[in-house]
């Protein structure tokens, strides 16, 4: 409409440029009907090898290093499998994303007081600034637009986490990294 299509660079880069938008957008929707389907799940009903889906999920990480500290007594946790692979794959990828190069990603499971198993995904990397560490859980709020974050990963993990009856929790500076973490109910009987 433009007159691309007599230029061929032009034309060129209106359909990168709208492919790119449709690839962003295939994203987009994929996340919202990822999320509508995990809050319209009802309440977790199976017994789930916690220390071996936190294992599989450090195995299938990207470019750095990630090592596991599993220093819970709790390995089996009542939830839903995938769901809860979701919640590791997407803190893992995004500690793998902004971590500085050549660092490890580090995994931390242990117990806490109240009968809760806490999960910390650490890097070293740019620290999140206050501003955005306060909106990091707010659907669609991303820094990554441009790269094609979609502002819906972080969202997803915490509505798991809380239909799973746990919390959410984030840190960052610049001499301590940054540090994602969940605590999920220990099953009484542990």
């Amino acid at each position: 409409m433009e007159g691309a299509a007599e230029d061929p660079a032009a034309r060129t880069r209106f359909l990168e440029n709208v492919l790119a938008d449709a690839h962003r957008l295939d994203r987009l929707v994929s996340r919202l009907l990822e999320l509508a389907r995990m809050e319209a799940e009802p309440s977790p009903d199976e017994v789930v090898d916690y220390e071996a889906l936190v294992r599989e999920a450090a195995g299938e990480a990207g470019p750095h290093e990630v090592r596991v500290t599993y220093g819970s007594r709790v390995t089996q946790l009542r939830g839903r499998r995938e769901n809860l692979a979701s919640v590791l794959r997407n803190l893992v990828d995004n500690a793998q994303q902004h971590a500085d190069e050549g660092s490890p990603i580090t995994v931390l499971v242990e117990d806490v007081p109240g009968g809760f198993v806490r999960t910390t995904i650490h890097n070293s990397g740019v620290p999140i600034s206050a501003a955005n560490l306060a909106r990091v859980w707010d659907r669609f709020f991303t820094t990554r637009g441009e790269r094609g974050g979609s502002g819906l990963g972080l969202p997803i993990v915490a509505t798991v986490v809380g239909a799973h009856g746990g919390r959410v929790a984030a840190a960052s500076d610049p001499e301590l990294g940054t540090r994602f973490s969940f605590e999920l109910p220990a099953p009484s009987s542990q």
